[in-house]
């Protein structure tokens, strides 16, 4: 396993909704990261659409937390390459990933 380290700008309303689906899996918030980096390396790999990151204005993210993610070497690697790819900051891109689980996990099951 590698750590990565980054600072992540969710807002009030995102933090919000990764603290609620975190406690409803019975994880910290940086587990429930973690594991919204591996869901969105998953779906990567499958090439699943909504991958790209929408683009914000600069700062529009508030409530700064920076937290150390542990994963697999190749989740960093290709999470890295991805945003690169898409020409943005990897922080920026597990962002996008822990919001795309949170909102997973906040909608209602069919």
């Amino acid at each position: 396993m590698e750590e990565l380290t980054v600072r992540l700008r969710l807002g009030e309303v995102g933090w919000s909704l990764v603290d609620h689906a975190a406690a409803e899996r019975h994880e910290t918030p940086g587990a429930f990261i973690e594991a919204a980096c591996g869901d969105f390396h998953r779906r990567l790999l499958a090439s699943t659409p909504s991958m790209e990151v929408p683009r914000l204005r600069p700062g529009s993210g508030s409530h700064e937390r920076q937290l150390t993610l542990t994963g697999a070497p190749e989740v960093w690697e290709d999470l890295k390459l991805e945003a690169g790819r898409q020409g943005i900051d990897v922080a920026r891109l597990i962002e996008h990933a822990a919001m795309l689980l949170a909102a997973s996990a906040a909608s209602p099951s069919d």
